[in-house]
């Protein structure tokens, strides 16, 4: 009993906790094949000095670690599970179905310039804090559940979006799941006529589950990483020779438990406003991950007669994992068009964290009655 009672603390020290950015640098290095034996010994021996160099190269270190980027990534990821809300009509009669589409960002502030300096800073500093993240396309469907559980409201909603190529060599792949319970507080109220209906004042809360993965090239200067191959007499034979582009790979995996109260109002029958305020409790992860697998070519000097059977390769592995902030209060907000059972909504979300921000922005189009 003891050691169970030992276990569950474990895990939940671990969920309460942020845990610590971990970071790998990983080389591996398999020299070419040559002819000859002597040359094929001087070669690996220049393949070893190759692995400490690339250990160390300046270029490369920026990259080692980026728990800045890693959380910023995780916090961003976790936000853009709420696109897709019913949040704007959450008094609904029967039901209501919304195709939503939206974006999150997390950073120091938010403004264009940060938006035009981020790949820059991520190439020249290696780690920054910003991330983003996309659900191009999420599907909710709210049910009235009230016949079940009095001034209630479920909803379910699910996104999925394949790897697609985001221009270059840019791609991108999200999946975003959450199921919801919304609950009454003070139902609606609305003045004859309709001409104002307030909404009424909503609790809920949600398990939100958001994947997402980034992959893009970064170049790291353009110039090829070598290394010499010298005889016992130090004559320079020729070099070795690898790439120098990387590709980063930047993925989130997070659960989301928002706890929020909203309220809004109809104006004029077609103008709806929306406001709220609320906490995420989030858990889950994000990792950095930066490589390469190029191949590794014996390039001679004039004069030397030995030729390459074969190229070498070299893996070059760095990754940076962090978790997301464990509470993150927001406030909430928003407004759309009441064009009778059809709605469009634009809701925002701003994140109050104690040293940035983050914001989610979205388009919502359903049919509500």
């Amino acid at each position: 009993m003891r050691s169970i009672l030992y276990g569950v603390l474990v895990v939940l020290i671990a969920a309460l906790f942020p845990m610590t950015a971990m970071a790998e640098f990983n080389v591996n290095i398999r020299p070419p094949e040559v002819g000859d034996a002597e040359l094929q010994e001087l070669i690996n021996a220049a393949a070893d000095v190759l692995v400490g160099l690339l250990q160390d190269e300046p270029q490369l270190q920026p990259f080692t670690d980026q728990p800045k980027l890693a959380k910023a990534f995780a916090n961003a990821g976790a936000a853009s599970s709420h696109v897709g809300t019913i949040r704007a009509f959450n008094d609904f009669r029967r039901f209501a179905l919304v195709v939503g589409t939206g974006l999150s960002a997390a950073s120091p502030e938010l403004s264009l310039d940060v938006l035009d300096q981020t790949i820059q800073g991520i190439e020249d500093e290696g780690d920054i804090y910003f991330g983003a993240a996309v659900q191009p396309i999420n599907v909710a469907l709210g049910v009235n559940i009230s016949r079940w559980l009095d001034r209630s409201r479920a909803f379910v909603k699910v996104g999925f979006i394949p790897e697609i190529n985001m221009g270059g060599d840019s791609t991108f792949a999200s999946t975003s799941i959450g199921l919801g319970l919304n609950y009454k507080v003070l139902e609606s109220r609305q003045l004859p006529l309709g001409i104002i209906r307030w909404r009424g004042l909503t609790a809920g809360t949600a398990i939100l589950y958001q994947q997402n993965t980034t992959r893009l090239s970064i170049d790291t200067g353009g110039n090829n990483f070598s290394t010499p191959v010298k005889d016992p007499n130090d004559n320079n034979l020729g070099d070795l020779v690898i790439g120098s582009q990387l590709v980063a790979e930047i993925s989130s995996n997070t659960v989301t438990i928002p706890l929020e109260v909203s309220t809004g109002l109809r104006l004029l029958w077609g103008l709806d406003v929306n406001a709220g305020a609320g906490v995420d409790v989030t858990f889950g992860r994000s990792e950095v991950s930066l490589g390469s697998s190029s191949t590794v070519n014996f390039v001679p000097t004039g004069g030397t007669t030995d030729t390459q059977l074969s190229a070498g390769t070299a893996n070059i592995g760095i990754s940076t994992s962090s978790r997301p902030d464990f509470v993150r209060p927001r406030i909430t907000g928003g407004f759309g068009l009441n064009l009778g059972p059809v709605k469009v909504d634009v809701p925002l979300m701003y994140y109050l964290d104690s040293d940035s921000t983050g914001f989610v922005g979205g388009l919502n189009v359903g049919i509500v009655w």
